[in-house]
């Protein structure tokens, strides 16, 4: 299995096409999608909640605040 790790702050529109074309380009059950999403406020966080209650390939990691690329986690 292969993780596939995006940070996301505020991006919504790129987010979604990428994670749809990850699921496009990919076999499934062979990837897992673990997002962590920056403190974004522009209904990234409320898309990504409501993706992970209904798809089996995506964990997300909501931080508090925008932590920045290095030390997102």
């Amino acid at each position: 299995m292969t993780s596939i790790v995006i940070l996301s702050y505020n991006t919504l529109a790129y987010l979604q096409v990428c994670i749809a074309s990850i699921r496009r380009h990919t076999a499934a059950g062979s990837y897992e999608l673990i997002i962590v999403d920056n403190a974004s406020t522009d209904g990234s966080a409320q898309w990504l909640r409501e993706e992970q209650e209904r798809a089996d390939d995506i964990k997300v990691i909501f931080n508090r605040q925008n932590a920045g690329f290095p030390k997102s986690r």
